[in-house]
């Protein structure tokens, strides 16, 4: 199993959307984490993103 970690500079909505993403999308092959720079407070919006906007929550992670 590969090891992944999504690192941002607050770790308040995408390394977490990303690794939520990779751990839903990736089938099991993949342990994943999320950590921050200057770690803040968590986005409330991120926890409602929708597994079927998939293709819009993916380009708002490579941003």
């Amino acid at each position: 199993m590969e090891r992944v970690l999504f690192v941002c500079i607050h770790n308040s909505a995408r390394s977490q959307m990303a690794e939520e993403l990779l751990r839903r999308l990736g089938g099991g092959r993949f342990e994943t984490e999320s950590a921050g720079l200057d770690p803040g407070v968590l986005n409330p919006l991120a926890p409602r993103a929708k597994p079927g906007k998939k293709k819009k929550l993916l380009h708002s992670v490579i941003e």
